[in-house]
């Protein structure tokens, strides 16, 4: 959640939770006792629990089971379910796309601005756009677009999505923030 000023670690994920439909957070006492989003759901009980975590990127975390820990323009905050010892969540790296063809490895293949975008994304590329997907963070593609530099993101609630874009060298992604 990208936010501009200050909040609790609780009022973030009650606006996420508020933002997304197929969310739902319950926190009594100041502690997450339950999260279900679609099917999946992690309830507090004997043996699992949530865990909290905070830092200034995912390189850094440290256990933080606060909820009112303020949180300010480039604080993290993040939880993880289980019965075993407090763990750091991952640190994600990019998936390899398996798609037939040749596959680009290096540099990102485009830039993608304005980024936080309210209405049209652009997308520059050295290469013709054979394709574009938004995704949102559950891997779900929302839009897709065929060979187009501009698109119409104006439809999509405010959130962090990953564009896709493919061209004949091979694809890339890159994360942008819909305001």
């Amino acid at each position: 959640m990208r936010y501009s000023g200050t909040l609790t670690a609780q009022q973030a994920l009650t606006r996420i939770a508020d933002a997304d439909t197929n969310l739902e957070i319950t926190i009594t006492d100041n502690a997450i006792t339950a999260i279900t989003y679609n099917e999946l759901t992690g309830t507090l009980n004997e043996t699992a629990s949530w865990k909290n975590f905070s830092g200034t990127d995912m390189s850094d975390w440290v256990v933080n089971n606060d909820l009112q820990t303020a949180l300010t323009n480039g604080a993290w905050f993040g939880t993880s379910f289980g019965n075993a010892n407090a763990r750091r969540p991952f640190i994600p790296t990019a998936a390899q796309d398996n798609t037939a063809g040749v596959n680009h490895t290096g540099k990102n293949l485009f830039t993608a601005y304005p980024n936080p975008v309210k209405n049209v994304l652009t997308l520059k590329t050295e290469d013709a756009i054979i394709n574009t997907a938004i995704i949102n963070g559950v891997g779900q593609t929302v839009k897709s677009f065929n060979a187009t530099t501009n698109l119409d993101v104006s439809d999509l609630r405010a959130g962090i999505y990953f564009v896709k874009v493919s061209t004949a060298k091979g694809s890339s992604v890159q994360k942008v923030i819909k305001e």
